[in-house]
């Protein structure tokens, strides 16, 4: 989940930096980038929950289109622009693989019989927090 939440946010930064550069500063348009990621986000995680079988095989699916959207949006970042809302489907897309798989994860260490909600989140957060910085500086 550290990972996860480094890939996230790293990415974030990435298309509102970009967003930014193309479009220029738009706070509103900057606002929905944000909103559009946590509406993916929460609905991964109601999607993530309302599966049973092959969790962890699916969790790591999870991870897999995290890297593909990652690799696919650098690749693509110049027709990616080429539509307003693209970047916005882009931030959604992303959103939901992680909420996904944040659901998966938890519900597969719930089924090994550890409680993970404060663990979870925070080595979550702790992965965001480095993603920020990491992304920030660089």
């Amino acid at each position: 989940m550290t990972i996860t939440g480094l890939a996230g946010m790293s990415y974030e930064m990435c298309i509102v930096y970009l967003y930014q550069m193309e479009r220029g500063s738009l706070f509103s348009s900057i606002g929905l980038l944000f909103a559009s990621f946590m509406v993916g986000s929460s609905t991964g995680a109601f999607g993530g929950r309302r599966l049973r079988r092959f969790l962890f095989r699916r969790a790591l699916q999870t991870q897999a289109g995290i890297v593909l959207l990652c690799v696919f949006t650098g690749l693509m970042w110049p027709f990616v622009t080429a539509n307003a809302a693209i970047p916005f489907a882009l931030n959604l897309c992303m959103g939901f693989l992680i909420g996904m798989e944040y659901a998966l994860f938890s519900k597969v260490c719930l089924r090994k019989g550890v409680k993970v909600g404060a663990v979870l989140y925070g080595v979550d957060l702790l992965g965001g927090g480095l993603g920020g910085v990491i992304t920030g500086l660089y």
